[in-house]
Order: structure tokens, then C-alpha cells, then sequence
């Protein structure tokens, strides 16, 4: 039969919980929600009719107040699932795109997911933001974009970033013995030491296939390596080039890895064009160009997103608050003082984030 909820829904993490006239508690699952409603007359409406079960007109009313999070989540929990994902990203904040990624991973959206953590990560801007981005990247099989995010982890955290294109002097013949130029730019922050290469594979030979180390690549500076190697069998043969490094002069050791499968003739008159085998390797080390990193945004823009979520947060908490004096149940009490506790500590992250970018900004 028809259940009917005796309090309004009380948001939670996982979801929208529900108490029924039994004490019974229910949980709506949206993925994550961050956002309660607030006292808002259309919003003590909305409260209303997800009270008696009308989840989508409860959604449809957030939605048309411009209250996007909270629609979403209402929209989640009535699985309607794409719409809740489009409000999601048209809010544009730190909750929107955490619950877009959420929800994406739960629809198994990959790609969505990683496009998420990457528009979070400009937000955030810090290292473990755009480390989650990457590796939702390469999860999704999307190289370049995590070649770019590995990028802004390396601007924040002083690396060196290198850009490597590789230049052979001809196409691959069998038996002959073909040398590969690597030019490697340094356009990081830091030193790349210990610098070396090496080529890989069992259908060549060739005892030049690992370069000599040439010591360290300041930022801003080029390099030359070189390897030879020549091809033991014609057709379509396995090739991994690696470039190791360390991340600093006492860093971490780095290697940029990319295995490609290349052209091997079995006469001179039909090996594969030099330029056709240089983009083949340059394009696997998967960096794509300057142009295509992302514009950073802001510090006004950070700025402004910091103190609208702030507000947030703080509406929240008013609204758990007033809801802690009217609930019944014990179970429902111990939730809400959870709860409190963690909006509680989400403002004083927030507050420190807000006062590192005065920081930042005074310094500037």
C-alpha cells in the first residue's frame, strides 16, 4: 500500500532519508547529495511532496527555482538518472561535478566520469584532484587527456614535463640498421636528471637499442637521444620506446613508455616514408600539444565558487539544525548529528581553502 512519511526527507551522503509514520527508514540513493533543502517557502513545497512519495514533481519544482544540486539529487532518487547528470554539470561547482563523477561511475559512464573529475580538478586545483582526473583517464583509454593532467601535477608539484618527438632517419627495412632520434623538450618546472632512452622489442636487434645517459635537462632546455636498431622479420612488428628519468635531481625515477606496432619492409623500395614513421612514434607518446591544455581559471573565479559553496554549506547547516529539533526516532537523531558533524567540518575545510586563495592572492 501507499506509504506515507511523517518528516521531511532528511539529506544524507548516500542519499535522501526517509521516516515513515512506522519509524521505518528509508534510503534514496542519488549518488553523494551535499546539499539540503533550505527554508525557502517553494522549498518547504518541495519538502512536501517528496513527503508524500512525488519525487518528480518535488525534482520538477527545484528545478524551475533554480535550486539545480537539489533537483538533481531529487531526480536521482526517482531514477531519472541523465537528468539528474545534466543539472549536475550545469551547476558547475565542486558539487556538481563530485556528484556528476559519482553518478557517472554508477551508470558506468567512463568517459562522462573522467570529463567530470577534470572540470572538478580545475576547480580544486590541487594535486590530488588532478590525480583522480588522470587516472579516470587512463581508466578510459583517453592518453592525451591524462598526458595533460599529468601535466598540471607536475606544474604543481615542480617536475619536469617532457615532450618527446622522434625522429628516425628512414623507414624500417629488414636487416638494415636504422637509427632513431629522440629530441626531448624539457617544458616543466623542474630538472629531468639521469635522462636516458631505450628501445625494446624481440623482432629487433641491434646494440644500440639503449642510449648512454645524458645527464640532466634543465626546464626550458632540448636534448638529443639516439638509438639503433635493425628489424629481424618483415611485416607488422611490436617496438617499445621508453624515456626514463627522475623527477628532480633526488626525485622519483619517471618513464614515459609507449609500444607501437611499426612497418617493416622486406625490400628498400617498399619501406614506410620517414615522416610517416616519425608521426607514428611521436603521436604514441600521447602529449598533446600546448594548445590544448586547459585555460586555468581564475582566481576571482575561484574565489567566487569558494564563498557560493561556503554559503551553501552554511544554509545547510541551519536547515539540519532546525531539523534535528523535530525529528522522532532515535535512529533518525543519531543521522542528523552525523550529519552535522560533517557540514561542520566541510565549512572549516572550505574556510582554510578560501584563506589560502587570499593568500594567494595578496602574493600575487
Amino acid at each position: 500500500g501507499e506509504r506515507r512519511f511523517e518528516q521531511a526527507p532528511i539529506p544524507c551522503p548516500r542519499g535522501l532519508i526517509l521516516l515513515d509514520g512506522g519509524e521505518t527508514l528509508t534510503l534514496l540513493t542519488p549518488p553523494q547529495p551535499d546539499a539540503a533543502l533550505p527554508t525557502q517557502e517553494w522549498r518547504h513545497a518541495a519538502s512536501q511532496l517528496a513527503r508524500a512519495g512525488k519525487l518528480a514533481e518535488a525534482a520538477t519544482l527545484l528545478e524551475a527555482q533554480g535550486d539545480l544540486i537539489a533537483a538533481a539529487d531529487v531526480w536521482a532518487a526517482a531514477g531519472q538518472p541523465p537528468r539528474a547528470l545534466l543539472l549536475y554539470m550545469q551547476a558547475d561547482s565542486e558539487a556538481g561535478w563530485e556528484k556528476a563523477a559519482a553518478l557517472s561511475e554508477a551508470e558506468g559512464d567512463w568517459v562522462q566520469r573522467a570529463e567530470a573529475l577534470k572540470q572538478l580538478a580545475e576547480l580544486r586545483d590541487d594535486v590530488s584532484a588532478w590525480q583522480e582526473a588522470r587516472q579516470a583517464y587512463t581508466v578510459a583509454g583517453m592518453a592525451p587527456e591524462a598526458a595533460a593532467c599529468w601535466r598540471e601535477l607536475c606544474r604543481l608539484q615542480r617536475y619536469p614535463f617532457v615532450r618527446i618527438e622522434v625522429q628516425p632517419e628512414a623507414g624500417f627495412v629488414l636487416d638494415q640498421y636504422t637509427v632513431l632520434r629522440l629530441l626531448v623538450r624539457n617544458e616543466g618546472w623542474g630538472m629531468a636528471a639521469a635522462l636516458s632512452a631505450r628501445a625494446s622489442s624481440d623482432a629487433f636487434a641491434g646494440q644500440d637499442m639503449q642510449s648512454q645517459m645524458m645527464g640532466n635537462l634543465a626546464p626550458g632546455r632540448s636534448c638529443e637521444l639516439r638509438l639503433g636498431l635493425a628489424p629481424t622479420r618483415a611485416g607488422q612488428a611490436p617496438l617499445t620506446l621508453e624515456v626514463s628519468f627522475l623527477l628532480g635531481l633526488r626525485g622519483d625515477p619517471h618513464t614515459v613508455t609507449r609500444r607501437e606496432f611499426v612497418a617493416v619492409a622486406a625490400a628498400a623500395r617498399d619501406q614506410q616514408s620517414s615522416q610517416a614513421l616519425a608521426q607514428q612514434l611521436t603521436h604514441g607518446f600521447g602529449v598533446v600539444e600546448p594548445a590544448d591544455f586547459r585555460l586555468p581559471r581564475s582566481q576571482e573565479e575561484r574565489l567566487r565558487r569558494h564563498l557560493a559553496l561556503l554559503q551553501d554549506r552554511q544554509t545547510r547547516l541551519e536547515l539540519e539544525r532546525a531539523e534535528q529539533g523535530v525529528l522522532a526516532g532515535v535512529l533518525a537523531k543519531i543521522e542528523m548529528d552525523r550529519l552535522i558533524e560533517q557540514t561542520q567540518a566541510e565549512i572549516k575545510e572550505i574556510e582554510a581553502q578560501l584563506d589560502a586563495l587570499h593568500e594567494a592572492a595578496a602574493g600575487a
